[in-house]
């Protein structure tokens, strides 16, 4: 039996079967020929009504990504205090010396840790020389000299092997006298700084070390040569040696190889020789350990502001991550804008965030307890706290105190809880009066200092608390070393972007290649890092679902399509078959 459809010869613009059939093909822009439906929309409809729960899990993973990063980038700050407080817990620290001279061009000094301070009389009566030889008479008035002199000139046409401190050195007729000062020169071992004086036509040799150990030791050839190519006059059994130097302190005696002097902890640099004592001072460096103070205070300062600002952030809900339909709609400005709101808040009230900041807060108010009594200003006191030595908090409702310092501090309001300030005379008395006190509240270890009745110094105290705080945030999100190169602080139109700087985003695609956008990290065992993983892989199982969706909706139109093209062509041969019999 023939069937109607072979017989019509219907075709379409989708294109025919070899029967005849009309044939749909999806997403060519011509679907619903025989149905006047357009069935591309109609798809792409359904199909993005069934992306929506996977935009949803995108934008949750972003927000967990977020999330991650700002805990990364309180991680990272936690570590930079961290590297300062570790310092902050060294004797160290807080034992720098300063050194002042009554004539510094006679001597100076520098004062190691251990350096007891007091007042030094130096008198020098002679400095530490090399030894040195030179020309006796001027070799050559000619400004090409000595490059222009070969040792075949002079009558080493088969070359000579000279010998300077033990050190060999080979040369040939065709060298010159200048290659062989270069060569002595270049050879460290030797111990010889030579060079041609053109101003008096003389060539100078002297050793680089200076002592009585320092010497110009050659053999016999050599100092022939020497003789015969720079006038030089020197033996090879009484070598030139150079000379000690010869000092006096507080009355004692002694020399040096060289004019730096280690004395008791004390270097001292000679520069000339006196006949009237010069008194060098060692005392404390007040500056030096007000300094490491200070820096201390604003490294914690940053860090707790950067916190503080973080928990007391608002979220906004009504902002979420954006697609890549919203922003096609959006100019770049706004992009950053909006991500500045839907970004806030991603710490807010945080309970992990939070109980890190009251331990950072205690230990700030901490009370070392076995400390003795210091007498500041006259009054006797007892250097136990950060209070004691001018250290306070900052009052949130009534900002800095008069007079007082906020290192690090760009904040007002509650975000400034917990945040230090400084009276800069008080610090300044307390470190003056007793600098071991001072260094004791900060370093003193029990575990290294047992039957002193001292309890732990705030250093030591806050580098503990921190490496627990580095561990909780490293289990709950992992570490990233560049995280703060890669937060943006500047908007595109040059703005400076409000709070912790705007954190990198993506656009929410459900077409994207997942692939790409989803990268690995076996190493990432954090409790964040876990549950973005476990999105990922929901997302592209969602992205699988949503394609074979896609392909049978496409499917189920193209059959409708060829069916309703197959109907469209049997009743256009009916109809014309009814035609022709009617006129018959």
């Amino acid at each position: 039996m023939t069937f109607i459809g072979s017989l019509s010869g219907g075709s379409s613009a989708g294109g025919t079967s070899s029967s005849g059939q009309i044939t749909y093909t999806p997403g060519s822009g011509i679907s619903g020929l025989a149905s006047g439906i357009d069935t591309d929309a109609m798809v792409n409809a359904m199909v993005q009504s069934a992306q929506v729960p996977l935009v949803q899990l995108l934008q949750q993973r972003q927000i967990l990504q977020w999330q991650e990063m700002r805990y990364q980038q309180v991680n990272a700050s936690l570590t930079q205090l961290q590297n300062t407080v570790q310092s902050m817990q060294l004797q160290s620290t807080f034992m720098q010396h300063s050194v002042t001279s009554s004539d510094s061009t006679v001597v100076s000094g520098t004062a190691g840790t251990l350096a007891p301070n007091g007042t030094y009389s130096v008198t020098v009566q002679q400095l530490a020389q090399g030894a040195m030889v030179y020309s006796s008479s001027p070799i050559s008035t000619d400004p090409n000299y000595p490059s222009n002199t070969t040792l075949s000139s002079l009558g080493y046409s088969s070359g000579v092997t000279l010998t300077v401190n033990g050190q060999s050195f080979t040369f040939q007729g065709s060298d010159t006298l200048q290659t062989v000062l270069s060569q002595i020169n270049g050879n460290t071992s030797a111990g010889v700084s030579t060079f041609y004086d053109a101003n008096s036509g003389n060539v100078v040799m002297q050793t680089t070390a200076t002592g009585t150990n320092a010497k110009i030791q050659v053999d016999d050839t050599t100092a022939a040569f020497f003789q015969t190519a720079f006038n030089i006059n020197i033996s090879s059994t009484n070598p030139p040696t150079g000379q000690n130097a010869q000092f006096t302190v507080n009355g004692y005696s002694t020399t040096s190889q060289t004019n730096q002097v280690n004395y008791n902890g004390l270097t001292l640099n000679l520069y000339a020789t006196t006949s009237s004592p010069v008194t060098v001072t060692v005392g404390v460096d007040v500056d030096a350990i007000v300094n490491s103070i200070e820096n201390f205070v604003q490294q914690y300062n940053q860090t707790l502001q950067l916190m503080q600002g973080l928990y007391n952030e608002q979220r906004n809900y009504d902002y979420q991550p954006l697609t890549t339909q919203q922003a096609a709609q959006m100019t770049q400005d706004q992009i950053e804008k909006w991500n500045e709101q839907a970004q806030s808040g991603m710490l807010a009230n945080d309970p992990l965030l939070g109980s890190i900041m009251n331990t950072m807060e205690d230990d700030m108010q901490l009370q070392v307890s076995g400390q003795t009594q210091s007498t500041v200003n006259g009054q006797q006191v007892t250097l136990n706290s950060l209070a004691a030595i001018g250290i306070t908090p900052i009052d949130p409702m009534n900002g800095v105190s008069s007079g007082a310092e906020a290192p690090g501090v760009t904040t007002t309001g509650w975000n400034t809880y917990g945040l230090l300030q400084i009276d800069p005379d008080q610090l300044r008395a307390a470190i003056q009066a007793d600098p071991q006190a001072v260094m004791r509240l900060f370093t003193n270890n029990p575990q290294f200092s047992s039957g002193s009745g001292m309890g732990t110094g705030i250093a030591v105290q806050l580098n503990n608390d921190l490496t627990n705080a580095i561990q909780q945030l490293t289990d709950e999100a992992g570490t990233n070393p560049d995280i703060d190169s890669e937060i943006q602080t500047k908007s595109s139109n040059g703005t400076t972007i409000a709070g912790a700087g705007l954190l990198p985003y993506t656009l929410i695609d459900p077409n994207a290649d997942f692939s790409t956008l989803f990268g690995t990290d076996s190493l990432d065992v954090s409790f964040l890092g876990q549950q973005i993983s476990s999105m990922d892989t929901n997302a592209e199982d969602m992205q699988q679902q949503i394609s074979d969706l896609q392909q049978r909706y496409q499917n189920e139109f193209s059959q409708m399509e060829q069916a309703l093209a197959q109907l469209s062509s049997q009743s256009s041969y009916l109809s014309s078959m009814m035609g022709s019999s009617s006129s018959a």
